[in-house]
């Protein structure tokens, strides 16, 4: 009886790790499954970037070196974080793709354009990434070299040009608001 029983089993795990195998992706499932954590990570990375604070200027050295060992940890969580957000956004790029191609097939070459701008994307912020892990990874020693971490800085800062631009102009307009009356809003001086 124990043996009927077993061969039953066995053959029913068998027919559905068959069924399993060979049913096909399923491309909505994987782009919302993507998009999901995309938005979960992107939400994650935020907080912790949220408990790093505002960098000092990169003249002072002695500000800098503390500053970034103190952060070191939270750097470190901040590049995984982005390495598990760009996995999750090369799938979704990629999904998202097949789901345009298999509704339009006639706009094929706008979609192979928008999935490789993504890929370059993912490429140049996984290069400011490791800029940052390094020098997250150069503060952990007691005596960080200043010069290294300022390099380090100022080439994640080259990395992402523009966008960085418009952050410093809005950080410079923050600052720039802390120096002025107290009566005058950072709404204001930000618009």
């Amino acid at each position: 009886m124990q043996h009927i029983y077993r061969d039953r089993l066995v053959k029913n795990i068998r027919t559905k790790n068959d069924t399993l195998l060979r049913r096909k992706p399923d491309v909505r499932l994987f782009t919302g499954v993507a998009a999901t954590a995309v938005a979960l990570l992107t939400l994650a990375e935020f907080f912790v970037k949220l408990s790093v604070g505002t960098r000092p200027e990169l003249d002072n050295s002695s500000a800098l070196i503390e500053f970034i060992q103190r952060t070191t940890n939270q750097t470190l969580v901040v590049v995984l974080l982005d390495t598990l957000l760009m996995t999750a956004l090369i799938i979704f790029f990629a999904s998202f793709r097949q789901l345009i191609v298999r509704k339009r097939p006639a706009i094929t070459w706008i979609t192979d354009l928008a999935f490789g701008a993504g890929l370059v994307f993912v490429a140049v912020t996984l290069v400011g990434d490791s800029m940052d892990a390094g020098t997250a990874l150069d503060a952990m020693n007691t005596h960080g070299d200043a010069s290294v971490l300022r390099a380090l800085t100022e080439g994640h800062m080259l990395i992402f040009g523009p966008c960085y631009s418009h952050l410093r102009i809005y950080n410079l307009c923050n600052k720039s608001c802390a120096f002025m009356d107290s009566t005058v809003s950072v709404h204001r001086c930000s618009s």
